[in-house]
């Protein structure tokens, strides 16, 4: 599916550069623009947060980007969660 910001030339430029690479190259692709798109908005949270803490930025990033996924009783769970794991991770690392 071509983006509406993507010229017809370099869509199928990108088409066949993807259709090249290996599986695992394909993979790692994947993964690459997972990490990219976490990181985005995650800077977009921190830049309108910018006293934000690591923990809150991470459970905010986490809802903005599942939060079509589950119900509000979910999410608040897992958020729950997470901050609670969170919580004991940062706490140990600063032993």
């Amino acid at each position: 599916m071509r983006s509406r910001d993507t010229s017809e030339e370099m869509h199928r430029y990108q088409v066949e550069w993807y259709r090249k690479l290996s599986d695992s190259e394909k993979f790692q692709t994947t993964l690459q623009m997972m990490d990219d798109g976490r990181a985005l908005v995650a800077s977009s949270i921190k830049n309108k947060f910018p006293d934000i803490s690591e923990i809150d930025l991470r459970i905010e990033t986490f809802k903005r980007i599942y939060k079509k996924d589950f119900s509000k009783e979910e999410m608040q769970n897992i958020t729950s969660s997470m901050r609670k794991s969170l919580e004991k991770y940062f706490s140990e690392q600063q032993l």
